[in-house]
């Protein structure tokens, strides 16, 4: 799925940002628009529009309160993001 930087940009300023965004990775407008230079490059903004989390690169414990935090904010419970028997790094560098 793929978005101009201009859409991404007027759906995190109005406040309605609720859905996960991917960037085209043929060319990558978004994270080009906003200076990004790591994947995966992930924010939490609050319902007035701060930004609570920024995550740049997999650390285990940010996607774990990213996945808390969108339990909490759909009412429903957490489900775990990973199998007991998966072994998944804690850190790796974007």
């Amino acid at each position: 799925m793929s978005f101009s930087a201009a859409s991404m940009a007027r759906v995190i300023t109005d406040g309605s940002a609720k859905n996960s965004y991917f960037d085209d990775t043929s060319a990558y407008p978004v994270s080009n628009a906003y200076g990004l230079t790591n994947v995966p490059t992930l924010f939490w903004i609050a319902q007035d529009g701060e930004i609570e989390i920024s995550s740049v690169g997999w650390v285990r414990k940010e996607m774990e309160e990213f996945n808390r935090r969108a339990a909490q904010a759909s009412t429903e419970a957490t489900r775990p993001l990973f199998r007991p028997d998966e072994r998944i790094a804690d850190f790796r560098a974007g």
